[in-house]
């Protein structure tokens, strides 16, 4: 055979195999799985709910180095929720969380102060091997902004999150299976979000009493998107309002309730933070000329029972400080309110302090929310969440708001159901008995 037909066989031989291995540049990348032993190291983030910037991945030392993903501008980049797959059970994972500290700007434009890293470093991350059943990390160890999670991991796919995740998707899961449980509960759609996201509300009532006999009660979770246990406290007071518990079928006969899982759906489904975000986050957006369709939507509803003589309290549910190991009240100063509403607002205060019991009971010392001397709060605090239902509702109507501790031992989907049934006692003991 000539050379040169020797040569041109070579080259189409070479070229072949070439193809049928594949480039060069993924074998590259999945050095697990060019050994056949073990599928590649991989982080997953285009599911709801996920954030997370992948800074470096190590398969030999199996670490990961990711920052929250949240955009500024869309609120507090404290966020992160990611899937990892390809996991090796037989050698420890080890996630690192740089904080991101990113600057953002309000909406008069006015510079913030850079986001603290412990808003982004929980002492332990939330975990999951399906995405449905959350435990924790061992305890992480913290320098300066960063925090480590050394893992023994039990199963090659883990979901690891800044702390138990509720998404959009969970609260309509929530709500329509509680309408097939409960021939007491329905669901309707609050609104559709910017976003053209639909948000559900959960309605409970029972019995033969009129409507027009009846006091409303609203509780809210999630006005900053990534204060996640605000969800699972109303997650257990829904369960709770819908038990057999005798206490709960007496608010079911005497109250109209509504609970709102999820309010700023469009963050919660793309892990944004939500508070602070231009142009304003939800709890600051109570005005007259309201920018999501969520926070009209309720205050519209809000407005009806209070033609009605029938709005009775507000609960909005947050998140406070990393340092917070009790839950804690804001209240309105009394100069505020009415005589009755001042009467009725410590009258809640002393049923949530009897019934929302440990692991995360109510702090002794009260926040007392007023718009203090900053010029910018003499206008702005009175388009929160709290101020706008005092100054439109009746007269005998409260509106708090519940913070409850995202970094303590206790803040476990388990935890904050707790509270949240401890919360459903308090509204009941206010509402339905005599206090002392």
């Amino acid at each position: 055979m000539p050379a040169q037909i020797q040569m041109i066989l070579l080259v189409l031989c070479l070229v072949l195999q070439r193809s049928s291995i594949g480039a060069p540049a993924e074998v590259a990348t999945k050095p697990e799985a060019s050994r056949g032993a073990q599928a590649a190291l991989t982080v997953v983030t285009n599911f709801e709910g996920a954030s997370a910037n992948v800074l470096a991945l190590d398969p030999d030392t199996q670490t990961i180095r990711i920052t929250p993903g949240g955009k500024v501008e869309r609120g507090w980049p404290c966020w992160w929720y990611l899937r990892l797959k390809g996991i090796d059970v037989a050698r420890p994972l080890v996630v690192q969380v740089i904080a991101n500290t990113s600057v953002g700007s309000s909406e008069g434009g006015a510079k913030h102060q850079k986001l603290g890293a412990d808003w982004s470093l929980p002492a332990r991350a939330a975990i999951s091997t399906n995405g449905v059943a959350w435990g924790q990390t061992p305890f992480g160890e913290r320098r300066g902004n960063e925090m480590s999670y050394r893992i023994q991991p039990e199963a090659p796919s883990l979901w690891l999150a800044w702390g138990p995740p509720f998404t959009l998707s969970d609260a309509w899961s929530f709500a329509r299976d509680a309408v097939r449980d409960h021939s007491c509960a329905k669901y309707f759609m609050l609104a559709r979000s910017l976003g053209n996201r639909p948000v559900p509300v959960l309605q409970v009532s029972e019995g033969d009493l009129p409507a027009s006999r009846r006091p409303v009660v609203w509780v809210m979770a999630r006005q900053h998107a990534w204060e996640v246990g605000g969800t699972w406290v109303g997650f257990g007071f829904a369960e709770w309002l819908l038990s057999e518990d005798k206490r709960a079928a007496r608010l079911r006969s005497q109250a109209e309730v509504f609970v709102v899982p999820v309010m700023d759906g469009d963050r919660v489904v793309t892990g944004d933070g939500g508070k602070e975000s231009i142009p304003r986050d939800h709890n600051e957006d109570w005005s007259a000329t309201a920018h999501y369709p969520e926070v009209a939507a309720v205050q519209q509803r809000i407005l009806a029972s209070v033609k009605e003589n029938r709005m009775a309290l507000l609960i909005d549910l947050h998140n406070p400080n990393a340092k917070a190991r009790d839950c804690q009240l804001w209240v309105t100063p009394t100069n505020y309110l009415s005589a009755l509403a001042a009467h009725n607002q410590e009258r809640f205060i002393r049923a949530a302090i009897r019934e929302i019991e440990a692991p995360m009971p109510i702090a002794g010392q009260l926040i007392w929310d007023g718009p203090g001397k900053e010029d910018r709060w003499q206008t702005a605090w009175h388009s929160l969440t709290c101020p706008w239902v005092y100054e439109h509702a009746n007269p005998q109507t409260v509106a708090l708001t519940l913070e409850v501790p995202w970094n303590a031992p206790a803040s476990t989907t388990s935890g904050y159901r707790s509270v949240g049934q401890g919360l459903g006692r308090a509204i009941e003991l206010y509402l339905c008995e005599t206090l002392p």
